[in-house]
């Protein structure tokens, strides 16, 4: 078990754990005892040496970094150093073709960047002149001003349409005459019953003001005036509204309302009209609309390459000038610089918990304890950044492979509380555990000190906060091994058991 991943041991791994059998200084020989009922376990043996699967990011990212310098193009210098490294394979980092057949009129040179961009299909719409464009989105206007499409493919104001108040208010369509002939349709509500004594609130008035407005509904009959000033606002709220007119048919009243200030959503064309749910339709981007190069970049495969990784992880720009993230990440191993480069991007992160929170990059899973591996500041900060994303070497779920949230505090308790490391110790973290932390610690420390300069404050500032802890601690590491005893220096003869053959 490694945290929570189970695996098997390789051949190589096996052939390491045999040889920690016996201690130096101590025993004369070691052992490695195996089960016969496993054979897999006596298949001890070195690993064939090749390169590492996984490119060298850095290295190129630098390279790149120092042909931008040069005025040169980063992508073909880095084509270059791969050709010219050790494999069994051509290396391919995603920018060939570009580089081989000249620009295109997007612009875009990472390859897989270039085929997924012709596959982001816009959206288009026909506006309110009959016109094909880019459909923005929606933006917030009032009925007033919003269009509607009716079946003859014309466009109507929406408030001249009846069924664009289906779902708007409640009670009767009507029409709000504004002026001689020009309408737009409201809503109409019986809302009082006129007598000699005066106006009554009809019974689901009545009714809606006992329950929310008790103390208006004491009132049962009031003047025309007062009706209006102080029954007629709670209905228009009620109604979500606004008053047009009183219309009086023999002893029923009923109040008009209007809604043109309804707020509801559009699609601001290019006449500058809003439009409610436009014609639509998916065509290529336009710059890919006329490319002769689009049945090749229709046609290209879209799996993950070096190249297109950077871009995504914001490490080199279109043109492949590696961004601040991308030099500071050249600086390190792995993914490590990618954790310090997020970090130091947000300013409010304070440099001296950063300093100590570097003691999770190299930590495995052992401090977690009952927590995510992947916990602490830093690491829900990497998640952020990168998306939780996965590119084997270098992040594993948005974290340097090696990360292990709880190392940090344990650091931080030793250097700066004094905390003996006995104290610390536990069922699940031993005293082995912590020194090994510790030494990753240190060793990141000084990879910082002596990491090349660069011209922004928090890295300097890094650097000297580094500077001041690196050797804060003493390591056993640090002291000499004991002396071999004579019978150690003898070339060693294997023993044999009774019954083994030779």
């Amino acid at each position: 078990m490694a945290g929570n991943v189970q695996k098997h041991v390789r051949p190589d791994e096996l052939l390491q754990m045999f040889g920690r059998a016996g201690r130096r200084g101590l025993d004369e020989a070691g052992y490695a005892l195996v089960t016969p009922d496993i054979p897999r376990l006596h298949e001890a043996y070195p690993l064939r040496l090749r390169r590492s699967e996984p490119l060298d990011w850095p290295s190129f990212i630098s390279v790149m970094d120092v042909a931008s310098s040069r005025g040169e193009d980063p992508f073909r210098n880095a084509i270059e150093l791969s050709r010219r490294l050790f494999t069994t394979k051509e290396l391919k980092l995603g920018v060939e073709r570009f580089c081989e057949t000249g620009s295109r009129p997007c612009g875009i040179r990472v390859d897989v960047e270039r085929g997924r961009f012709v596959r982001r299909h816009q959206v288009e719409m026909k506006n309110s002149m009959g016109l094909w464009q880019k459909q923005p989105s929606p933006t917030q206007t009032t009925l007033a001003k919003l269009l509607v499409r009716t079946k003859q493919d014309h466009w109507r104001l929406a408030l001249m349409v009846p069924r664009s108040l289906s779902g708007v208010g409640f009670g009767s369509l009507c029409r709000c005459w504004l002026r001689r002939g020009v309408f737009e349709y409201g809503r109409e509500v019986p809302v009082a019953v006129v007598s000699e004594s005066g106006w009554t609130a009809v019974k689901w008035l009545r009714k809606r003001l006992r329950e929310r407005y008790p103390l208006v509904a004491r009132k049962k009959s009031m003047l025309e005036d007062e009706f209006e000033r102080e029954i007629l606002p709670i209905v228009a709220t009620e109604i979500d509204g606004e008053f047009w007119s009183f219309v009086r048919r023999e002893f029923l009243v009923s109040a008009q309302f209007r809604f043109g200030r309804r707020g509801v959503p559009g699609y601001l064309d290019e006449f500058g009209h809003f439009l409610a749910d436009p014609l639509t339709r998916r065509s290529y981007p336009e710059i890919c609309q006329a490319c002769e190069f689009r049945p090749e970049c229709e046609s290209m495969e879209l799996a993950m390459t070096p190249a297109f990784a950077w871009r995504q992880l914001g490490l080199i720009d279109e043109a492949g000038k590696p961004s601040r993230r991308g030099i500071l990440f050249s600086f390190f191993n792995q993914g490590e610089g990618l954790a310090i480069a997020a970090a130091l991007e947000q300013e409010g992160y304070s440099i001296q918990d950063l300093v100590f929170d570097l003691g999770n990059l190299r930590a495995g899973h052992r401090f977690a304890l009952d927590e995510l591996p992947f916990g602490g500041r830093l690491g829900l900060l990497c998640q952020k950044t990168y998306n939780r994303a996965d590119y084997p070497g270098y992040l594993e779920m948005g974290v340097p492979p090696a990360y292990g949230a709880g190392a940090s505090e344990v650091i931080r308790a030793i250097v700066e509380g004094q905390v003996s490391r006995h104290r610390l110790v536990n069922e699940s973290l031993r005293y082995g555990d912590i020194e090994r932390a510790l030494t990753e610690w240190r060793s990141l420390l000084r990879q910082i000190v002596h990491a090349p300069d660069y011209d922004w404050d928090r890295w300097r500032a890094l650097r000297e906060a580094s500077a001041q802890y690196v050797d804060s601690t003493k390591s056993p590491a640090q002291q000499p091994l004991p002396l071999l005893l004579p019978a150690q220096m003898n070339r060693y003869q294997p023993r044999y058991f009774p019954g083994q053959k030779s």
